[in-house]
């Protein structure tokens, strides 16, 4: 199709070929005129100079051509135009890919461990030097000089050969940035919905602002797992923004270093505990020397019925079922105590199941003893302490050893593993 470029150009060649004509067929009138002189003044025509049309024709269409610096656009044809324009596309688009494929990998230069462990970095480019240093898978650094079997790296603040079939080179590190030590997910929308399943129906457990930093468990196209202040689920990755950065390595010194600090840590951690344990058996030892004795008193006996007195037992059994008679009587004679007192219920069920009081009561072990019956034991227990035999006859409240308080209670009593006081 001609364009108007190219209309706009026929044009003025088509003006400048009329002109030049005109001047040409002035000039011929003129050399006639002159011949007509000439040939009146000599004798013979040999000094005529002939004129052909054709030679004008020829004379103005290579002018035309001249003048243009171009065929005309009516000699071109479409294919031909459209060969150019393909030609030329295909210059351009080889040229892109030839400058994409010469622009260096943003990796270049650099070394990546491909080891499940560690890799390591010796003096001299040989198995049998010194080893200087460590990478840790995660980790990579600097490539100094690149050998067909060893190269030369710097990784944190060690500085040594590798071998290179335990590494990733240069573009060969993309790819496995996911692997890197150091990697860091950060939420870019706000209310990004954590959701049960890697599907956009998946029911949502939590929502997560932007700014956020998660982990990531795998990362997906799509979606990815990540665990975010305990709850775990999934996340659309095109709503995270993921930063990777190799860890370095470490030197022998450094590494032993690090050793020596781990090691006297522990220590100071056993030793920290070992000194809260003998503070805890002293204090046990002052609390059991503090321990009020109680004497054991026969009060007049209860009347209880047989239901009640079977979730007694059950009460007794989950409470202090691994424990000695004297202590499963004094659990016994607490719920009596209370029942007695009227502050805590005016029914053996209103007592045992009294909110907050009996933790059996509510975590289920209770119900467990109820199902399967109570121990011959404690079943004794109880007997005993519905008989009116007292051993806490001034006490309505108890709880294990291992969590009293004693500097709370205004007279306690160890029985077993059960401190009973008020």
């Amino acid at each position: 199709m001609e364009t108007k470029q190219d209309k706009i150009i026929t044009a003025i060649s088509a003006m400048l070929a009329i002109a030049i004509l005109i001047v040409v067929i002035a000039c011929s009138v003129g050399n006639d005129s002159s011949n007509a002189e000439a040939l009146n003044n000599t004798d013979s025509a040999e000094g005529i100079t002939s004129y052909d049309i054709s030679d004008l024709e020829a004379s103005i269409v290579k002018t035309n051509s001249m003048v243009v610096g171009m065929p005309n656009s009516e000699e071109v044809s479409t294919e031909e135009d459209n060969e150019i324009e393909n030609e030329t596309a295909g210059a351009q688009a080889e040229s892109i890919d030839t400058v994409m494929e010469q622009a260096p990998s943003k990796y270049a230069g650099k070394f990546f461990a491909n080891v499940n462990e560690f890799l390591f970095v010796r003096a001299e480019a040989n198995t049998e030097a010194e080893v200087v240093g460590k990478i840790y898978k995660g980790c990579g650094g600097e490539v100094l000089e690149k050998g067909t079997e060893w190269s030369k790296i710097r990784s944190g603040n060690v500085e040594g050969y590798i071998k290179n079939e335990f590494a990733y080179f240069d573009e060969e590190i993309e790819g496995h940035e996911a692997e890197f030590a150091n990697s860091k997910a950060t939420v870019t929308v706000n209310s990004l919905r954590i959701r049960k399943t890697a599907d956009s129906n998946g029911t949502v457990i939590s929502t997560v602002d932007s700014g956020a930093e998660v982990i990531i468990n795998e990362l997906g196209a799509e979606w990815t797992h990540i665990s975010y202040s305990g709850i775990t689920g999934y996340v659309a990755t095109a709503y995270i923004d993921i930063t990777y950065e190799m860890g370095k390595g470490i030197t022998i010194a450094e590494e032993q270093a690090a050793i020596e600090a781990e090691e006297a840590r522990k220590r100071a951690a056993e030793e920290a505990a070992a000194a809260e344990e003998r503070r805890k058996q002293e204090a046990h030892a002052q609390a059991v020397a503090n321990s009020h004795f109680v004497e054991t008193i026969q009060t007049s006996a209860y009347n209880i019925s047989e239901e009640d007195a079977y979730l007694i037992a059950c009460t007794v059994s989950a409470e202090a079922g691994g424990d000695i008679y004297e202590d499963q009587l004094a659990v016994a004679n607490v719920i009596l105590n209370r029942l007695k007192s009227g502050r805590y219920g005016n029914t053996v069920s209103g007592v045992v199941y009294a909110r907050g009081q009996f933790e059996v009561a509510s975590n289920g072990s209770l119900q467990r003893y109820i199902n399967n019956g109570p121990l011959s034991l404690a079943v004794q227990a109880t007997k005993d302490a519905i008989s009116g035999i007292n051993n806490v006859p001034n006490y309505n409240n108890f709880c294990a050893l291992y969590a009293a308080n004693f500097s709370r209670y205004t007279e306690y009593t160890i029985i077993g593993a059960q401190v009973f006081y008020r």
